[in-house]
């Protein structure tokens, strides 16, 4: 009888190695694909990035009802899903990018996430899900940072059917685009149709991706901005030092790090990633400083180490005051954008002056920036004057909620 036992007793033990293969197996190849989670999963914002992972579905089966005006819109949050969320690694201690846009412009994001090694959130508005579906299994099969590091959150008119449940695809289905054309910049002139009668919810969209972060710190930008090269590790060992230095964490303060804004001409192909790279183009006139309340010509003279590249400190500290056009880290529960407004000029201004009249410093940070590397129209004096006007309003608001403030935005 012992003779049986042994070669039995083998066989069952290597029949149950298989079965433990072919099931990680199963999930690893789940997992790399892209992975689509339930709204009503996601219950609420403190959720961890392993709560996020038990919730992975195969469709999306519930979604939520947005409102921006007189518009609404169905929202699906982390209908895509980063790698890194999957795999319980987005830590409390990092920075996301909060950002937003149309299907017809996510190629930018190639590039982002290629200078972004860190957490990004991104609402995309669109009027056919399915394509851009078909998109994103495009960008992550292209650029690995994109499927690391990024997590999709669709946004879609209201009058599209939503009663039928989205498919996964992964980098085997669907249609495959070459990558060359997957960025291909002439998208942001192809169709708009999800931009209708040239209303975008600007202050909708950012506020999703926004809400759907799970780090101490966020970083609200444009989807066509580019950070200054190791900006996420460099503010990472900024906020380090600066708990050892005062003994409290820079999130608990009310105060927000200003990275200087710039414009550059859209024919020079090289993008500069650090400090001293920026200058050089500076000199030449290559690049232009964002209109706002940052005193560029201080920043400017703060002497770059060799080591700038890897060092990070605060320039100089500062009140706001107008032009309010400043991109900025700080911590996730600041004041979010207003809903209320529906102009982009003034998404980001109305913001920046709740932050204002809520007593926040602004500390503009020496060796970080953003770039754009294309001009944005200047308003004429009348939008001007139109928007001057809206902002006192909302300032009046404001000060209902914050009575002992002397500051004003306008």
């Amino acid at each position: 009888m012992a003779i049986w036992i042994l070669p039995r007793r083998k066989f069952i033990l290597n029949l149950k190695s298989v079965i433990v293969i072919v099931a990680i197996f199963i999930v690893v190849r789940q997992m790399s694909s892209v992975v689509f989670l339930s709204r009503g999963e996601r219950g609420n914002l403190k959720l961890s990035a392993s709560h996020v992972t038990s919730a992975i579905k195969r469709h999306v089966k519930t979604a939520s009802i947005a409102q921006h005006s007189d518009r609404k819109y169905t929202v699906h949050t982390y209908m895509v899903a980063s790698e890194a969320m999957m795999w319980s690694k987005v830590k409390g201690e990092d920075v996301t990018i909060a950002t937003h846009c149309t299907s017809a412009q996510v190629h930018h994001l190639a590039s982002l996430a290629e200078r972004w090694h860190a957490p990004i959130s991104v609402a995309v508005l669109t009027s056919d899900v399915a394509p851009l579906l078909n998109t994103i299994t495009n960008l992550r099969r292209c650029f690995p940072p994109v499927k690391q590091h990024v997590s999709f959150h669709i946004v879609h008119t209201i009058e599209e059917d939503d009663s039928h449940e989205y498919s996964q695809t992964d980098e085997d289905t669907g249609l495959k685009v070459p990558c060359n054309l997957v960025v291909d910049q002439s998208l942001d002139a192809g169709d708009q149709s999800e931009v209708k009668n040239d209303f975008y919810p600007t202050n909708l969209l950012q506020n999703i991706a926004w809400k759907e972060t799970l780090t101490d710190y966020i970083f609200p930008v444009d989807i066509d901005i580019l950070p200054s090269g190791e900006l996420e590790q460099n503010f990472k060992a900024f906020v380090q030092e600066q708990k050892v230095k005062d003994g409290i964490n820079p999130v608990q303060q009310q105060r927000v790090f200003i990275t200087p804004g710039f414009d550059m001409r859209s024919d020079i192909a090289t993008m500069p990633k650090y400090k001293a790279e920026l200058l050089q183009f500076w000199e030449k006139d290559s690049i232009f400083p964002h209109k706002s309340f940052v005193n560029y010509t201080k920043w400017k003279n703060v002497q770059a180490n060799p080591d700038r590249s890897l060092y990070l400190d605060i320039s100089y500290e500062t009140e706001g005051q107008s032009p309010w056009g400043v991109y900025f880290i700080g911590s996730r529960d600041m004041p979010m954008y207003d809903d209320s407004f529906t102009e982009v000029g003034l998404s980001r201004t109305s913001q920046i002056c709740e932050l204002h009249l809520a007593g926040y410093k602004f500390a503009v940070l020496d060796s970080a920036f953003v770039l754009r590397k294309r001009f944005k129209k200047t308003q004429d004096s009348v939008s001007i004057g139109e928007d001057n006007a809206k902002l006192r309003t909302f300032e009046e608001e404001l000060k209902k909620l914050y009575p002992k403030t002397d500051r004003h935005c306008v």
